[in-house]
């Protein structure tokens, strides 16, 4: 942990993107002091700082993925050694991407919920304006605090880079090139000539493309790829993002995320075959199902279903559990014969899918559509944002169904599920949109269980 003086704040991007805040007047960048948290959990780094005062505490760890253990304590103890309780901030400051997918949703639920819990307004900056503020600061050690221009540019694995262009006119930055993903040699037009240093983790890659693109006169000042979206460079923004008015509620806090999809995966083959097979079959009636919910008496008849169905499947007492606990469990049947069933978790705005199964006998005939249909069409009419599962990473054919019926892959759980001798398998994070808030919604936190998704169309 780091201590020292507070630099002068900065940070009112002229051009506001209108997904995280309704426009801004342009207001000076010199703001007053703040008592800020400031975290990023956007690459291979965690950085978290506080601010009292003109004091700093500054903090560093493992990022992305790892960031989600860590990062509460580390916020907790910066504070405590600044002697602040969430309620005597003034806001708290997160990078909200892009970046690595489950640093961005961990950062997020952070922010929101202790800007929730404490009633603190929440200012989300964008990655790439923190990355373009460390290589800046950087800079004045050398090159002193004159006009420059920064591409910044990360890393986004598979082949692509994430990049926008800033410019620092001395006073305040101005955002010329929207954050945007694509390939490192797709080349970049500068819109000044000035001074111009590329910066970030994505730096080389994409070096000897934007040289070609260079306009003439532009001073080349050479590439930083040390330089990264730390919370200090966080707290040097906020303040005048904050006079201008970019703090938001704590439940309008959204991550930006630039990439929608990787490559078709095998599931998501696996789904556009089921919709040529949909198209092209001919209609057939299903048989009358009947739906009603699960009772104490049933769970003989569902258990012995699950058992043919999984290798490590639910006990009578998960069961139970849910039973007791109020969770949904509604069970599909067809002439007299139990076919499947659902065991849903409802919260305020999303709800969680527990276990999905159709028996092995009845899997192939469209059992588990119908099963989706049902708990979707029950999720819309309570005005629910989402719906969260998760399913084996070799679980293919179950996750082609999810891909096909409008649910996205969301992430990974390392180890979520038990497997065969003593070992542990992924789970993916998969979210079906209901609504539009939804795209951005954090799942619940599903109770331990083995998992199930038995299903398949």
């Amino acid at each position: 942990m780091t201590k020292s003086g507070a630099g002068e704040g900065h940070g009112l991007i002229i051009k506001p993107r209108a997904d995280n805040a309704a426009a801004h007047p342009q207001r000076p960048a010199a703001a007053p002091f703040v008592n800020l948290l400031a975290f990023d959990t956007s690459t291979e780094v965690l950085s978290v700082a506080v601010s009292r005062g003109a004091a700093h505490w500054a903090q560093q760890g493992p990022g992305g993925a790892q960031a989600s253990s860590s990062l509460i304590p580390i916020c907790m103890d910066l504070l405590a050694h600044a002697d602040l309780g969430l309620r005597q901030l003034d806001a708290i400051v997160f990078g909200r991407g892009p970046g690595s997918f489950t640093g961005l949703r961990t950062a997020c639920a952070v922010a929101q919920g202790l800007g929730a819990g404490s009633e603190r307004p929440v200012l989300p900056v964008d990655t790439l304006l923190a990355l373009a503020e460390d290589a800046r600061a950087r800079l004045v050690q050398t090159s002193g605090d004159a006009p420059l221009g920064v591409l910044a540019v990360l890393d986004a694995r598979m082949g692509e880079v994430y990049s926008a262009g800033y410019r620092w006119d001395g006073q305040q930055w101005h955002e010329l090139l929207g954050p945007s993903l694509h390939a490192p040699d797709a080349g970049t037009n500068l819109p000044f000539a000035g001074r111009w240093c590329l910066a970030g983790s994505g730096a080389a890659l994409a070096e000897s493309a934007v040289r070609v693109a260079w306009p003439a006169g532009a001073e080349w000042l050479g590439v930083d790829a040390q330089a990264v979206p730390t919370a200090q460079a966080l707290l040097r923004l906020a303040p005048g993002m904050l006079a201008a008015g970019a703090g938001v509620a704590a439940h309008l806090a959204m991550p930006l995320y630039l990439r929608d999809k990787v490559a078709q995966t095998t599931a998501e083959r696996t789904a556009s075959a089921l919709a040529r097979a949909a198209a092209a079959a001919p209609a057939t009636p299903m048989p009358s199902a009947h739906w009603r919910d699960m009772r104490p008496a049933d769970l003989e008849r569902v258990c012995a279903i699950e058992q043919t169905a999984y290798s490590h499947p639910w006990t009578p007492g998960h069961f139970a559990d849910s039973l007791q606990a109020g969770y949904r469990l509604r069970l599909l049947e067809v002439a007299g014969v139990l076919v499947g069933y659902s065991v849903l978790m409802k919260g305020v705005n999303e709800a969680h899918l527990l276990n999905i199964t159709v028996r092995p006998d009845r899997q192939g005939q469209g059992w588990g559509k119908h099963l989706l249909a049902e708990l979707g069409d029950w999720s819309r009419a309570r005005g629910l944002d989402s719906v969260w599962l998760e399913v084996r990473a070799g679980n293919e054919v179950a996750q082609g169904l999810y891909i096909a019926k409008g649910f996205r892959r969301a992430g990974l759980r390392k180890g979520y599920y038990p497997a065969a001798s003593a070992t542990r398998e992924d789970a993916v994070v998969m979210c079906l949109a209901l609504t539009a808030a939804g795209h951005g919604a954090e799942p619940l936190e599903a109770p331990a269980r083995p998992g199930a998704s038995g299903v398949s169309a």
